[in-house]
């Protein structure tokens, strides 16, 4: 059985605005109390950075057709992405 790319997996769930709002206060809950200690990027700046690397290395693997999912889980990369 081979592994379903990113593509296929957004196709089968594109998730929702209200799962990507739920991300979003989850994220900014934990720097608002500290709770960082797994973050890689805890600043703005670093932040962005990440979700820009990010971005640029899965944009061929996604195409143009982005999801809600695909949004969430570029915010949850940026977190930790290096």
């Amino acid at each position: 059985m081979s592994q379903k790319t990113l593509i296929e997996l957004l196709a089968e769930d594109p998730g929702s605005l209200g799962e990507l709002l739920a991300t979003i206060e989850t994220l900014r809950t934990e720097l608002q109390t500290g709770a960082i200690a797994d973050w890689e990027n805890p600043t703005l700046d670093r932040f962005l950075e990440a979700m820009q690397a990010w971005l640029q290395s899965m944009g061929p693997r996604v195409g143009n057709n982005l999801s809600w999912q695909f949004v969430e889980q570029m915010i949850r990369a940026a977190k930790t992405y290096e």
